[in-house]
Parts: C-alpha cells; structure tokens; sequence
C-alpha cells in the first residue's frame, strides 16, 4: 500500500472530541475546550473528511449496537418471558428514542455552529476591510500632514 492510499490517523484529541460530539452533552466551543483545542481548531477538524467519516461511522457503531440490543426482547419473548420481554422492549424503546433526540440534537448543534462559524468568518474579513481601510486613510492623513508642512 503506497503513502497516498494509507488512510490518515485521527490524533488522541480528535478520536476524543467525536466521543464528546456522541455524547452530545456540550456545545461544541465547550467540546474544544475539553479536548483542549480552540474552537477554530475543532471547526477545521469537522471540515476533514477523515474526522467526519470516523464520527460517522462511531454514530453508526453506536446505532448498530442499539438495534442488536434491540433483538434481545425478541430472543426473550421467544423463551415465553413475556413479562420481562414487555418491561426490555419499552426499555429499549425508550433508549431508542432518547438516542434518536441525542442524534437530531446534534445536528441542529452541527447547523447552528456552522451559521454561527460563517457569521465569524463574514464578521473576519468585514475587520480586515475595515483595517486595510484604516491604514489607507493613515496613509493619506500623512500624505496631507506633510504637504501641508511643506507649504
């Protein structure tokens, strides 16, 4: 396998901020922090298309998981435990439908993040033209300080 077909490694801090983005507790400025990035950081990691495919394919995992354990009530029920196969499956379901929440939670945060990020960004490059601006105008304060020296 030559250098350019070996898929890239994730660093510690990566594969900790998707386990942060699963646990869908945080914000994501909060996610950074706790992994120990800045926020600008986490944002260009989301960008990467080695980050988003490990954090899918963790939520996948994860959802995997809860369908197989989804199988265990209909293992049950077949044993004839109908009681304990009525109390797991609303168990179940409810942890289903909590995940589900989790999973449409973050990805209102994902959306509202990068409207946010892009506000950022239009607010960045308004402040560099402002600047440029600004030194532009000092330029010319000087050229008029100096003519009028000279007269």
């Amino acid at each position: 396998m030559s250098n350019k077909q070996k898929k890239k490694e994730l660093t510690y801090k990566q594969q900790k901020a998707i386990i942060e983005m699963l646990k869908n507790i945080k914000t994501f400025t909060e996610i950074a922090r706790n992994v120990g990035v800045s926020p600008r950081t986490f944002y260009n990691w989301r960008k990467q298309k080695e980050f988003s495919q490990a954090y899918n394919e963790a939520l996948n995992d994860l959802k995997k998981r809860l369908e197989s354990s989804l199988e265990f009530p209909i293992q049950l029920q077949a044993l004839g435990d109908e009681k304990n196969y009525k109390a797991t499956s609303t168990n179940q379901a409810e942890i289903a439908n909590a995940i589900n929440k989790l999973i449409e939670r973050n990805n209102i945060l994902i959306e509202k993040q990068d409207i946010n990020e892009s506000k950022i960004e239009a607010l960045s490059k308004t402040a560099e033209q402002l600047k440029e601006n600004l030194i532009y105008i000092k330029k010319e304060i000087q050229k008029i300080k100096t003519k009028i020296d000279e007269d």
